[in-house]
């Protein structure tokens, strides 16, 4: 059977993120009445839709954005020039580059290996810089047969993005570290904003943090209490300010527009509008979002 050929590059993602809580939307002065969004329903089923709307409008900020904000783990692959300097230079199609997990080099694509020490690995904002020397033993720098001369093959598998995630555990105020749900783009040195109303703050990452682990040291203690189920992101205030416009977009233009009928004879009239706004959030939060937007 033939296998097929399968593009490195093409990423997988088990989940997508909401960028707000609940509680940061209501904490905000939105105008908008979230105690109907389901007819007659409790407060907890009212919570529970509020939460899949900010769900689609994060889903729809990523849209505006043509890329994922929240972390997430992409592959760069393709052919690179090696430059005079021994380096190849891999623009990546995601940012902001958070780091480089494994890189793959070959001078075909049926030779490509992984490269075991990535300590001269240079990491920039949209592009990874990599020594040629870094390939496996036994390779040089002038190959008998390469598929294009002076070009290497390589996969760079690399996460990018902005940390979001929220608190699992109670953390008290004086505290040297949190717990989180998940660690996918935390990294020594990261700022960090607890959303947590009155309590919120802003935290450094540790220099002792260790990759992929779910609790999260600071630099300095905590300032406040924080309860489990906080926000924590990295994410900049201006897309956690477009994820509240787009919410209050949906919900004032899921139930905007209501059929007017003259009589049980005559045709309906043109939509009426029952609650205002809805296109100035859109509009607003696509300007916010703007400058996060990727290039094609």
């Amino acid at each position: 059977m033939t296998v097929p050929a399968v593009a490195a590059y093409v990423p997988s993602y088990t989940t997508e993120t909401s960028y707000i809580t609940v509680d940061e939307y209501l904490a905000e002065p939105t105008g908008v009445d979230t105690s109907q969004l389901v007819p007659d329903g409790t407060s907890a089923q009212n919570r529970a839709a509020l939460a899949r709307v900010i769900a689609r409008a994060s889903s729809q900020a990523d849209d505006i954005c043509r890329k994922l904000l929240a972390a997430t783990v992409d592959v760069q692959s393709g052919e690179y020039r090696v430059r005079a300097d021994g380096t190849i230079w891999v623009p990546v199609d995601y940012s902001p580059l958070v780091q480089v997990n494994s890189v793959s080099l070959g001078w075909s694509q049926r030779t490509i290996a992984p490269v075991s020490d990535l300590s001269g690995v240079r990491v920039e904002r949209k592009l990874v810089k990599i020594p040629v020397a870094g390939v496996p033993s036994g390779w040089s720098a002038s190959p008998s047969s390469p598929a294009r001369s002076g070009f290497l093959y390589a996969d760079v598998e690399y996460v990018n993005g902005w940390a979001v995630t929220v608190t699992s555990a109670q953390a008290a105020a004086g505290a040297s570290s949190f717990a989180v749900t998940g660690a996918l783009g935390l990294a020594p040195g990261l700022r960090l904003t607890i959303a947590d109303g009155a309590s919120t703050e802003s935290v450094t990452v540790g220099p002792s943090y260790a990759a992929g682990s779910l609790t999260v040291p600071t630099v300095a203690p905590l300032a406040f209490a924080h309860d489990a189920g906080v926000a924590v992101s990295a994410l900049p205030g201006a897309v956690k300010d477009a994820v509240i416009l787009l919410t209050s977009s949906r919900i004032k233009l899921r139930g905007a527009e209501a059929v007017q009928m003259g009589s049980i004879t005559s045709e309906p009239s043109a939509p009426q509008p029952t609650m205002p706004g809805g296109t100035t959030e859109l509009a607003q939060a696509k300007d916010l979002l703007l400058r996060f937007r990727r290039a094609r």
